[in-house]
């Protein structure tokens, strides 16, 4: 009966997908397979006509979600969040664990939980995660990156910028159901994930004042991890960013006109590209639009250099300006003159 429960409940939960999001809307070259790589029903199609998911496949697990670096996949997510004592922390237990009906808390896997769900519970100032689930090895859901890796690698760019990190804790299923029933709830709004992601980017958007509109759809802005999180100084880790090398690069433009969140702009004025760390979700759509394979987004490092110095140039045989990096001075003229 528990596990009929939850897959009656979890078939009811397919993600919901924003395809003007999806990277694979905004370029043919895109190389992502994120979604159909993580989905461990092959619920997930991918071909050179369309991406889309089969109904009868999924079964509502989720970690689909956090595998996307666009948030084009959207599903419910249902964190017991809130306060016991002078404590702020977080309670989340897998349905192999228990079932649906035991209340808040409970969610499909706890490997849903994405970097945007962790940064969320960190600036709501909840860093104690306590997690009930069963063996991950022995699951079918936990072939793929776990939420512990996660937590270890965000933790790692926290210890690094001086601050607190977080805490997990797996607690016995006695002992998770009596903290389910002492925490006391941040409100009585439903904590879903929409829910909790729309308030942080509207928190983010009212300090910054920018537009919380993305400039190439309708959907809200999807906040980078280092807009939920940004550096504090140039030596600050940074949790993606895109190298450009200088030897390779022609200057083309390709990937600045890709890029969905201006990580790479060129600044007409000082003749250079400029990159902004903070601004990278790692969608590596910069990667897939270089014909020169001169881009590479780095994960989780200090980025070495935050612009590109280019030249202008007049083309000696039709007169037309175009640029050409330092390094990779060019001849005077276009490529196809």
């Amino acid at each position: 009966m528990h596990e009929l429960i939850n897959k009656v409940i979890d078939e009811f939960r397919l993600p919901e997908f924003l395809p003007d999001r999806c990277v694979h809307s905004q370029s043919e070259t895109a190389t992502c397979r994120a979604c159909v790589d993580i989905c461990p029903q092959d619920a997930w199609m991918l071909d050179d006509e369309q991406l889309g998911i089969i109904p009868e496949r999924c079964d509502g697990c989720g970690l689909c979600v956090p595998a996307c670096t666009e948030a084009a996949i959207q599903s419910e997510f249902e964190p017991l969040t809130g306060i016991r004592g002078n404590l702020k922390l977080s309670l989340m237990a897998c349905t192999q664990s228990l079932s649906r009906s035991s209340g808040k808390g409970v969610l499909s896997c706890l490997h849903t939980m994405g970097l945007h769900d962790l940064l969320s519970f960190y600036r709501q100032g909840s860093r104690s995660l306590f997690f009930l689930h069963e063996d991950c090895d022995q699951c079918f859901r936990g072939k793929g990156i776990r939420v512990q890796d996660r937590i270890k690698q965000l933790n790692s760019l926290l210890s690094q910028r001086n601050l607190p990190e977080f805490k997990i804790r797996r607690l016995t299923k006695t002992r998770w159901l009596s903290l389910q029933k002492e925490i006391k709830q941040f409100s009585k709004q439903p904590v879903t994930r929409r829910n909790f992601l729309r308030k942080i980017a509207a928190d983010v958007a009212e300090k910054s004042l920018d537009s919380t509109v993305s400039k190439k759809t309708s959907q809200p802005e999807y906040l980078s991890p280092g807009k939920l999180l940004p550096a504090r100084n140039n030596n600050d880790q940074r949790f993606y960013f895109p190298e450009i090398n200088i030897n390779k690069c022609n200057a083309c433009h390709a990937c600045v006109r890709l890029c969905p969140h201006d990580a790479i702009r060129l600044d007409e004025e000082n003749e250079r590209y400029e990159i902004t760390a903070d601004n990278c979700t790692g969608c590596k759509l910069c990667v897939d639009s270089c014909d020169q394979s001169a881009v590479n987004v780095a994960f989780w490092r200090i980025p070495q250099s935050t612009s590109i110095q280019l030249r202008k140039n007049i083309c000696a045989a039709c007169g037309v300006a175009f640029y050409s990096t330092v390094k990779n001075h060019s001849d005077g003229y276009l490529n196809y003159c």
